[in-house]
């Protein structure tokens, strides 16, 4: 198939271009700006949210990837906001008018993870976004789901893996560890947190484009951790260091949400994680050892 992959040199979009090629897939990506040493007989480079780039396109696609997003700071947020919006609005357009496959990456944290939902989340859970992004990323799952057919929303929760480009508290906690560092949690510890392999999320993906499985669905791991479990396997898994586990005086807001969600949809159709949470720690931390001085934002 003829795949284009916005957000190519993101994340996600990393791993899924490379994957499709693995697959033979004829991928067109699309990078915000055209990478150094750039192979693809085809790419496209620019702003999707200020032109419409995909009618540069030389043929129609069969499907598009769509993973292209920012993630606000405290000092661009309302910027961000809306080139995402401007993003969304011009991928959506072209897939409609060309009766183009959309998949499009959502995020789970749009669920009522503060009361009401108990239990493991599924896709039918009440959906109440507790910021502006996801509140952008809920809009642009209805105007898919009123202007598209066919459609493949995928709700993803932490995802992380080698090609994860900015910190979070899995890299944190996992430096720390090798540096013999402490690990230091707020509250009690117990914040949950679902955390899903950069290779299962493109794995879910591409299954979900060949088993034509259209819908929304949950993409995670379906079984979250705490954090000072996460912090106990870390330690565990790094024999020698000199990390140990301390409490700060913070309390942890987030301790009181039910960040639990639900994979059964996409394991009725045959799609599930192939990477265990202990594997891909495991993975992520020879990543680190190997490359102990990649830069990361």
């Amino acid at each position: 198939m003829n795949i284009v992959v916005t957000g190519a040199g993101g994340h996600l979009g990393t791993v899924i271009t490379r994957d499709l090629i693995l697959e033979g897939h004829n991928v067109i990506p699309v990078f915000r700006k055209a990478p150094t040493g750039n192979t693809f007989t085809f790419a496209l480079a620019g702003d999707l949210s200020k032109e419409a780039l995909l009618d540069k396109l030389k043929q129609k696609p069969d499907v598009i990837v769509h993973t292209a997003a920012n993630i606000p700071l405290a000092d661009s947020g309302a910027e961000i906001i809306t080139e995402n919006r401007e993003t969304d609005t011009h991928v959506i357009r072209y897939c409609r008018d060309n009766n183009v496959l959309l998949v499009y990456t959502s995020t789970a944290y749009l669920y009522a993870l503060d009361g009401g939902n108990a239990g493991y989340l599924t896709e039918m859970a009440p959906v109440r976004p507790s910021g502006e992004y996801y509140a952008g990323k809920l809009a642009s799952e209805e105007r898919i789901r009123e202007q598209l057919p066919r459609h493949i929303i995928l709700r993803l929760s932490s995802p992380y893996g080698p090609h994860k480009r900015h910190e979070n508290v899995l890299i944190k906690f996992i430096r720390n560890v090798l540096r013999g560092d402490d690990l230091v949690l707020s509250g009690s510890g117990q914040k949950l947190q679902d955390f899903i392999h950069e290779d299962d999320a493109s794995y879910m993906a591409r299954q979900c484009i060949a088993k034509s499985a259209y819908g929304t669905f949950n993409c995670v791991y379906g079984h979250s951790v705490s954090m000072i479990e996460l912090a106990e396997m870390l330690r565990a898994m790094v024999p020698g260091t000199r990390s140990h586990i301390r409490f700060s005086d913070r309390e942890d807001p987030s301790e009181k949400l039910n960040i639990r969600f639900s994979n059964d949809r996409l394991k009725a159709l045959g799609i599930a994680p192939r990477v265990s949470l202990q594997d891909g720690l495991r993975r992520l931390i020879r990543h680190f050892q190997e490359q102990p001085h990649e830069t990361i934002s």
